[in-house]
């Protein structure tokens, strides 16, 4: 993947993450939405991805303390949100 199609990816992922607000995503669905814009990629790619999205800062990961699984529910943060807004979505 080049460097323009990793951005495009971060960006796509934030903003799938915006849209699902204020309850998170897990990165199995995300999956699929990135596989919308022919990112074909496997979930544990995506959730290399959204670990570099959260050393920014731009998205957090938290655990449903309800559920069976320990799947991580992503979301945004508000970095994640003022960077989309600053490139115009």
């Amino acid at each position: 993947m080049t460097a323009e199609q990793k951005i495009l990816l971060r960006e796509n992922l934030l903003k799938q993450l915006a849209e699902a607000r204020p309850f998170g995503v897990l990165a199995a669905r995300l999956c699929v939405g990135a596989r919308m814009w022919n990112f074909n990629l496997a979930e544990d790619e995506i959730e290399a991805e959204l670990k570099i999205l959260a050393r920014k800062g731009l998205v957090e990961a938290k655990a449903d303390a309800m559920a069976i699984e320990s799947a991580l529910h992503w979301k945004i943060t508000a970095a994640g949100l003022k960077t989309l807004d600053e490139r115009g979505y």
